[in-house]
């Protein structure tokens, strides 16, 4: 019986382990959650906490303005870089993603910032868009922000998975328990 229960208990550790490393969360962004950019945006840069699978999806929508155009979504290890087709405009914007970690896992989730464009008169914003033209595309190397994303939280149906795990093995080792004790009485 004391094996059953070792057998059991590293099972339930087996199982909790994997479940808390199977997916990808979102671990800094470009823009940063909750941030107010004074500066023209192209990119954002979202970096994960693992590697991400080419069919990640990102969607991004301006509170006045709808849906914003992406050009291209490039996905480099645990780094998803979005290209916008046009930078972005004064406005609030929410980022929505979903993303198929290396395991195959899906996470999903979203985080919200500010784009505040200084007022420029149209000769000067005619030379600021060619300026923008020329300029490089962003680094690509993202430095890693401590602080986490506060919007980004696991899904219901996945902590449902965990729970559920957790609530049959607990299961399983009350019933042998209960069978030990029956044993242990005849």
């Amino acid at each position: 019986m004391k094996r059953f229960f070792l057998v059991m208990f590293m099972f339930l550790i087996f199982i909790i382990g994997r479940e808390v490393e199977a997916h990808s969360y979102l671990k800094s962004s470009f823009p940063e959650h909750g941030s107010v950019i004074e500066d023209h945006v192209e990119q954002l840069v979202l970096n994960f906490d693992g590697g991400i699978e080419q069919s990640s999806k990102v969607d991004i929508v301006a509170s006045n303005h709808g849906e914003v155009e992406i050009n291209q979504i490039v996905v480099e290890g645990p780094i998803l870089y979005v290209t916008l087709s046009a930078p972005l405009i004064t406005d609030d914007y929410e980022v929505k993603w979903v993303v198929i970690g290396d395991d195959g896992h899906p996470t999903s989730g979203n985080y919200h910032f500010s784009v505040i464009q200084p007022f420029v008169e149209e000769e000067k914003e005619e030379e600021v868009v060619e300026e923008i033209v020329e300029e490089e595309v962003i680094e690509r190397d993202v430095t890693e922000s401590e602080e986490t994303i506060e919007d980004v939280s696991p899904q219901p149906e996945q902590s449902l998975n965990v729970l559920l795990i957790v609530a049959g093995l607990s299961l399983i080792l009350a019933i042998g328990f209960l069978l030990y004790r029956k044993q242990g009485k005849k």
